[in-house]
């Protein structure tokens, strides 16, 4: 008899969901203080390059974060073709230098990972018990079944 699965209940998806959106607000916050320091002769280009730089370093964090954050959880990050898709679509906005850093890429992708595995574990969970319920109407209980054993052998 399968268990139903649970991969991400709700206080998993909306840690996941915190995070996503605390990384991405530093991400903006980056942005725009390097955005606004840019024209200042040489302290702002420095200021911008390192930036930049933490912004990449964020974005990197970020991924190996929900990488294993995701493995811990039994869900395998690049699961479906969508999922991968949208994982890569995340990792590439997020490390361009340009005003993409603006925009909540993590928070969006992580928010469509977490809807479709628990759309993926109710899809699963439906199915067990719709073949659970088949094999009840089939099959004798399991009281039944000590009833016929013990009568036979008396």
């Amino acid at each position: 008899m399968e268990e139903e699965r649970t991969r991400i209940n709700t206080t998993q998806k909306w840690l996941l969901i915190g995070v996503a959106a605390f990384g991405d607000t530093l991400q903006a916050f980056l942005y725009g203080i390097t955005t606004v320091l840019f024209p200042i002769p040489f302290v702002g280009q420095v200021i911008a390059l390192l930036g930049w730089l933490f912004g990449s370093l964020l974005s990197s964090m970020l991924i190996v974060t929900f990488f294993v954050w995701f493995r811990v959880l039994g869900v395998s990050l690049f699961g479906s073709h969508k999922r991968v898709v949208a994982k890569i679509f995340a990792i590439v906005a997020e490390t361009i230098p340009l005003p993409t850093g603006l925009f909540p890429f993590w928070t969006l992708v992580i928010i469509y990972q977490v809807r479709h595995i628990r759309a993926e574990d109710k899809k699963r969970n439906e199915e067990i018990r719709a073949r659970e319920q088949r094999e009840g109407q089939q099959r004798p209980s399991r009281r039944t079944m000590l009833r016929r054993n013990l009568s036979r052998a008396a």
